[in-house]
């Protein structure tokens, strides 16, 4: 395993001062505290305009937590035990040598909080901090783009906007949207995920995105979607239908009723017809302050259909229903498993 204390080559070292590497790594560790300001992020942003070695030194930082990011879906406690064990091995040799700084001892503090983050199942959300537009678990808004489109937003969500002037994308990092289109013969309306490229042909539609797939609910008119991280052709999906794109490619459409899962919106509803359970939590996942912890594959064969609320008494109302189990860990976490 790397040494988390040893990133740089000697070049970068040249361009990045010792100064700028803490000021860095002291951003992401406040910026990882749940009770991060927008004024914080605002103040981080300026800190990056401020210099480009700024934004070099976050990009390096951001680089050593992504040595974490794929231990996500692995076994946690191995990990951790294996970080913990390479950490204070490098600092009884630094002690040893009698080299230790004030720099490196906040890349280690900073390393120690990205532990702590991977422990919890949660790794710095930079991207959902410093989006164009954002939003909190239980919260609802609504932004008015420039050409007059409609963003609806629930839960936690988040979308960068990237228009200019041949097409109109809306790149949805994570949550959940209502989209209503405006009319523009010049310029395509496409949201962009990390699994489709989903181009209106219409006006009115859904999407829920997770780390596991894209779900379009197609409320009125139709679009075109395209996979991204396979090679399948583009397909039509029209009102009244419901599609899911993973790493797989696109699903079959299944039937849905439109003016009930609108209507179901409106009221801050989630309408699920024999969909697995583990992407209805894929689904209330953004809804929830807490962790959900849950193993997909096991929950494949509980197949829900319900109007369940999008607040924490959906979890209980599943309890209630389902043959599942549903504990809270010592991290804070809900775990939720199959009972056997």
């Amino acid at each position: 395993m790397p040494d988390l204390s040893n990133q740089q080559d000697p070049q970068n070292e040249a361009q990045l001062p010792e100064e700028i590497l803490e000021q860095a790594a002291l951003w992401l560790v406040t910026l990882a505290d749940e009770e991060a300001t927008d004024e914080d992020i605002q103040t981080f942003k300026q800190w990056q305009q401020q210099d480009i070695r700024h934004v070099e030194a976050v990009t390096e930082m951001q680089q050593t937590m992504g040595l974490f990011h794929g231990a996500q879906q692995t076994s946690h406690t191995h990990i951790a035990s294996q970080i913990i064990e390479q950490v204070l091995t490098d600092a009884q040799l630094e002690e040893q040598n009698n080299s230790w700084s004030q720099p490196r001892n906040l890349l280690l503090l900073a390393g120690m909080a990205i532990l702590l983050a991977l422990l919890s199942w949660q790794i710095l959300p930079t991207d959902y901090w410093l989006a164009d537009s954002r939003n909190d678990s239980q919260d609802w808004s609504e932004q008015v783009l420039s050409d007059q489109s409609q963003i609806h937003m629930s839960g936690k969500t988040a979308y960068n906007v990237k228009y200019n002037a041949d097409q109109r994308i809306i790149e949805l990092l994570q949550g959940n949207i209502l989209v209503d289109v405006a009319k523009d013969a010049h310029r395509p309306f496409i949201v962009q995920t990390r699994f489709a490229k989903i181009k209106a042909l219409g006006t009115r539609f859904i999407i829920h995105h997770s780390d596991q797939r894209t779900t379009l609910i197609m409320l009125h008119s139709a679009t075109e979607v395209a996979p991204v991280e396979i090679n399948q052709h583009a397909v039509i999906v029209k009102a009244g239908q419901q599609v899911s794109i993973d790493e797989h490619g696109v699903g079959s459409a299944l039937p849905i009723q439109p003016s009930l899962l609108d209507e179901a919106w409106q009221q801050h509803a989630l309408v699920v017809d024999k969909m697995p359970l583990g992407q209805v939590l894929d689904i209330l996942q953004s809804y929830q302050s807490r962790t959900l912890h849950y193993r997909t594959e096991d929950l494949q064969h509980i197949q829900v259909s319900a109007i369940l609320p999008l607040n924490d008494s959906a979890l209980t109302l599943l309890q209630q229903s389902l043959d599942i189990r549903i504990d809270k860990t010592l991290l804070g976490q809900i775990k939720i498993e199959a009972k056997k």
